[in-house]
């Protein structure tokens, strides 16, 4: 309605303030278009932090493998306990390196894709119910990693990821001013 208004006015004002304002926002926009600087900053904080998941010397919030008899059946078909999630390495390596050719590591200005492509890496991660991999969740961005990280490595990724960001914008800003 109040659209309709404006159409209809016989006098438009326009406060020279808001001209401002409006294109400085818009030229902020344009600076801070690219986010591909932090990205890169925040792959290195998720290498760097899965592995720490990878390197976990104790069962961590893996409820199942809590038992005597869970680390004793590890122990048998691989011959040692910990670290939980590693067998070949396989999949530590696509989520640990960059560079490795399983992992997944697409950047560009606008967006981040990050993982990994070993197959049943999947299944560790998911919620799904299980017979025989099981469920060992080594992908954690933020609130879904309460019940198996340590805030330090993996819950606190978010508030850090955002602080990327964040101190990125804030910068392109300030060089704006000055």
């Amino acid at each position: 309605m109040a659209e309709d208004l404006q159409d209809k006015a016989f006098i438009k004002m326009t406060l020279d303030n808001a001209l401002a304002f409006e294109s400085a926002i818009h030229k902020a926009v344009k600076k801070c278009i690219d986010l591909s600087e932090p990205f890169d900053i925040i792959a290195d904080d998720f290498y760097k932090s899965e592995q720490a998941i990878f390197n976990l010397k104790s069962p961590g919030g893996y409820r199942d493998f809590k038992s005597e008899k869970s680390r004793q059946s590890k122990l048998r078909a691989v011959g040692f306990a910990y670290p939980l999630l590693k067998r070949s390495g396989r999949l530590q390596r696509s989520v640990t390196q960059r560079g490795d050719g399983e992992g997944i590591l697409r950047i560009n200005s606008k967006y981040m894709i990050i993982g990994t492509s070993v197959p049943y890496g999947i299944f560790h991660n998911s919620d799904e119910p299980r017979k025989k991999i099981p469920q060992r969740k080594f992908l954690f961005i933020g609130p879904e990693s309460r019940e198996f990280a340590n805030k330090q490595w993996a819950g606190g990724r978010l508030v850090r990821w955002v602080g990327t960001i964040e101190g990125h914008v804030a910068a392109v800003l300030k060089d704006m001013k000055t």
